[in-house]
């Protein structure tokens, strides 16, 4: 009896591996970001799958959450499946049981496009945004505290208030003060994050109430790989589009949404020597948004995401540094992407000197000030880097230091890198 037991053990242990291993692609690693996340995370989800319902993963349904049900919402899961509605009904085939949180509603209808596309976006405009406002005047004044910035991947946040509160939660935890969600547009060309946007205005007041208490502030980055390509080398003219008011509406939109300013991760500049009219183009984007900001007595951060290439002279058609030394006041810092372009995980590759491009010290050199550089590292797999290009948090913490940089910044948060944003900040992994 005892060998045929352990017989049906071991059938049961090989059947869980293998489904485990044969996951779909659909299910992603939502772990901590070590080596074996992924397929721990496979794992855990498939064997929620199996129990399911009456197989002792069932419980109380979470009064102010709810939860994934097979049985009416008498009892709920308590794995995996009820993490989301997107679980529970996308993966699970089970019942989402709404807690007492109301859920967002929906946006309105997006009228018919006359103009040329990418169309405004119709989007709730909250009547008392809330910005952190002590930490943007220390930045605008340049004398802000050491910078931790994290981009977030903001399309994978679903489900409400209360997953932003818990995603927000990890990151002030860990120490990161500045959040940055991306991108608009997305690879639709609209101009939201509609996770975001379908938030009721007292949700975001009481998530933003939460980083003002910590000393934290939020932006929005408008760009990203997918973004549309410039025109003529360096004109963005998707970003020059206005709204039926007349204003920028993406100055607008960060506004409303209670965004304490934008960033602008442009991308897809041509290989050419410098044309100053690029950095015009550039310096008068940031300067519409914090005009409008200012229009509503408001202070903003406007901050940039270049890859180092725009900061060596004649190299691209775009030079960040002969752009800001004409307009000094146009961004506040650079969170400089050091990575793929072939600078590599060492200190000599990424500090570098007065002579080799592409470093810190070259850009200093020509003219950057320390104040504005935040050095950028990403994590391995996903929609980030190759591990050559790797540093850990705490080692770019100290380089930064060492040369008494405005910071680091890290891509990214839920996108799958590896590690975790939370993770990479406490040392080597």
């Amino acid at each position: 009896m005892k060998w045929e037991k352990l017989v049906v053990y071991g059938l049961a242990v090989l059947i869980g591996f293998l489904i485990a291993k044969c996951l779909p692609e659909g299910i992603t690693n939502t772990g901590s970001g070590t080596g074996s996340g992924e397929s721990q995370t496979r794992g855990r989800a498939w064997m929620s799958l199996l129990l399911g319902a009456g197989s002792g993963t069932n419980g109380t349904c979470d009064p102010k959450r709810g939860g994934c049900s097979f049985n009416g919402c008498t009892t709920c899961d308590t794995g995996w499946c009820s993490a989301s509605k997107v679980n529970c009904e996308g993966r699970c085939s089970g019942t989402w049981c709404p807690g007492t949180d109301p859920t967002p509603p929906p946006l309105p209808p997006t009228p018919p496009c006359t103009g040329s596309e990418p169309c405004p976006v119709p989007y709730t405009k909250c009547p008392s945004p809330l910005f952190s406002d002590d930490l943007i005047s220390k930045v605008v004044a340049k004398n802000s505290p050491f910078l931790k910035v994290v981009y977030v991947s903001a399309w994978t946040l679903q489900e409400g208030k209360q997953v932003w509160l818990e995603h927000f939660t990890k990151l002030i935890t860990a120490g990161y003060n500045v959040i940055i969600l991306s991108f608009i547009p997305q690879e639709d060309k609209t101009m939201t994050i509609p996770n975001w946007a379908s938030l009721s205005c007292a949700d975001k007041h009481e998530l933003k109430q939460y980083l003002v208490e910590n000393k934290a502030m939020l932006l929005i980055s408008i760009g990203g790989g997918g973004a549309p390509q410039p025109t003529e080398g360096c004109k963005f003219n998707w970003i020059d589009t206005k709204a039926d008011t007349g204003e920028n509406y993406i100055a607008e939109y960060a506004y409303h949404n209670m965004f304490d300013g934008v960033d602008f991760d442009l991308e897809w500049f041509s290989m050419g020597v410098n044309n100053p009219a690029c950095g015009d183009k550039l310096a008068g984007q940031a300067k519409v948004v914090r005009d409008y900001y200012g229009r509503q007595n408001q202070k903003c951060v406007i901050t940039s995401a270049p890859q180092t290439p725009y900061f060596t002279k004649d190299e691209y058609v775009i030079d960040y540094i002969d752009m800001d030394l004409r307009y000094p006041d146009a961004f506040d810092v650079y969170n400089i992407q050091f990575y793929n372009n072939e600078e590599g995980a060492t200190k000599e590759k990424t500090i570098g000197s007065e002579t080799v491009p592409r470093t810190v010290l070259y850009m200093i050199h020509r003219g950057l000030p320390k104040h504005k550089i935040v050095l950028g590292k990403c994590g391995k797999g996903g929609d980030c880097c190759k591990p050559k290009y790797y540093v850990d948090g705490r080692t770019l913490i100290s380089w930064a230091n060492e040369q008494h940089l405005q910071g680091v910044m890290y891509w990214s948060s839920a996108g799958g890198c590896d590690p975790e944003a939370d993770m990479w900040l406490k040392g080597p992994h």
